[in-house]
């Protein structure tokens, strides 16, 4: 089964770049305040522009 992002979940994202509330780039830890997960990436943190593409970011 494909997985697809809710469009108004992705529209929404998107106003609050507009707006200036969101950053794709920074660690999405910025945003989330009560939720951790252990970094397998130590000094390559996950962003809001890898979620959105559906990828990890990183090559192994």
């Amino acid at each position: 089964m494909d997985r697809h992002h809710n469009p108004s979940g992705v529209v929404a994202v998107m106003q609050q770049l507009e707006w200036g509330q969101l950053d794709l780039n920074v660690d999405v830890y910025q945003y989330l305040e009560n939720f951790y997960i252990e970094d397998s990436w130590p000094g390559r943190p996950a962003t809001l522009c890898h979620i959105l593409t559906q990828t990890k970011g990183f090559q192994d």
